[in-house]
C-alpha cells in the first residue's frame, strides 16, 4: 500500500500508521518463525509463540497491577533477562546518585537530574538486547502500546481544538501551570477520571496562590 491514493492525495495519518504497524508485525512474525524451536524453555511451540504468551501475561499484569499467581512454564529465561536489564538501571542509578553527591555542578543555578528523572530518560531510550527472548516480548508490548496510541490520535487532535477554545487568558502560577499541563495530557488521551482528580489539584494550587496561608491565619480559617 502506497502513502497516497490514485489522485496523489495522502491517506489519513492514522490509516498510514496502522498500515506501517501491520507491516512491521507481519515482518516480525515471518522472521521469528524461521528460528528454531523454543527447546531452551521446555516447550513444543516456537519461540514466537512463547514470547506472545509471556507478553499477554505482562499486558494483563501491567493493566491491573496484579500478577498471575503461578508462573507459566518456561518463564525462567525471561525472568533472568528481565532482571539483568533492570539491574543495569539500578546500577546506573546508584552511580548517578554517588556522582551527584561528590561532584556538584559548577553553577549552583543548574539543578542536576534526580535519580527518578534519570530512570525516566533511561526507559525512554533503552531497549532489551537483540535476539533475546525479552526483546521479542518487548516488541509485542510496543505493538500493543502503538495500537492504543493510534486509536487515540484523531480524538486527541479534535480535543486540542476544544482546549484551545477554553485556554485560560490569565497567567496562573507555576504550580497551577504544572497541573494544567497534566490535565491537558489526560484530557487529550481520554483519561477522564484522572483528569478530574488533577482538576481538583489545580483548584487547590490556584487557591493557595490567591489566598496565602497567612491570610487564612489572620481570619482564623
Amino acid at each position: 500500500m502506497g502513502s497516497t491514493d490514485e489522485t496523489g492525495k495522502p491517506y489519513p495519518v492514522d490509516i498510514q500508521l496502522k498500515t506501517c504497524l501491520d507491516e512491521f508485525e507481519d515482518d516480525r512474525s515471518k522472521f521469528w518463525k524461521t528460528k528454531t524451536e523454543g527447546a531452551d524453555w521446555g516447550l513444543q511451540e516456537r519461540l514466537i509463540g512463547h514470547a506472545e504468551h509471556l507478553a499477554r501475561l505482562l499486558l494483563r499484569a501491567s493493566e491491573d497491577l496484579v500478577a498471575e499467581p503461578d508462573a507459566p512454564d518456561g518463564v525462567d529465561q525471561f525472568s533472568v533477562e528481565l532482571a539483568e536489564t533492570l539491574g543495569e538501571l539500578d546500577k546506573a542509578q546508584e552511580l548517578f546518585k554517588y556522582l551527584a553527591s561528590v561532584r556538584p555542578p559548577l553553577d549552583p543555578k543548574i539543578r542536576p537530574p534526580t535519580p527518578g528523572e534519570y530512570a525516566e530518560s533511561w526507559f525512554e531510550s533503552a531497549a532489551p538486547p537483540d535476539d533475546s527472548l525479552l526483546k521479542l516480548v518487548w516488541e509485542r508490548l510496543c505493538i500493543e502500546a502503538a495500537v492504543d496510541l493510534i486509536d487515540r490520535i484523531v480524538p486527541a487532535a479534535n480535543r486540542m481544538l476544544f482546549l484551545y477554545r477554553i485556554a485560560a487568558k490569565s497567567q496562573p502560577s507555576a504550580a497551577v501551570r504544572r497541573f494544567l499541563r497534566r490535565i491537558s495530557r489526560c484530557f487529550l488521551w481520554g483519561f477522564y477520571p484522572e483528569c478530574l482528580a488533577l482538576c481538583r489539584g489545580a483548584l487547590d494550587a490556584a487557591f493557595m496562590t490567591a489566598v496565602p496561608d497567612n491570610v487564612c491565619d489572620e481570619h482564623g480559617l
